[in-house]
């Protein structure tokens, strides 16, 4: 499910932060970063041990409580 939607999401909204989703609080994100959010959390709570190293272009800032954003749309 989580497939289709990023498939079905046109180019145009997928990092236009001004169409994002009206429930979607932070002003400056689009839909991507829902999808990272989903996926972020899924991989963590999945991972037999949360030590794992994080490939790059990811980082656990996600865990952050200051709420940190990726640099650039993934």
């Amino acid at each position: 499910m989580l497939e289709n939607a990023i498939t079905a999401c046109p180019d145009e909204i997928w990092s236009d932060p001004s169409r994002r989703p009206e429930w979607l609080k932070n002003d400056i994100v689009g839909y991507w970063y829902l999808v990272f959010h989903t996926l972020f959390w899924l991989d963590y709570y999945l991972s037999v041990t949360r030590r794992l190293p994080t490939p790059a272009p990811f980082t656990l800032d996600e865990l952050a409580p200051e709420g940190l954003l990726p640099d650039r749309p993934l």
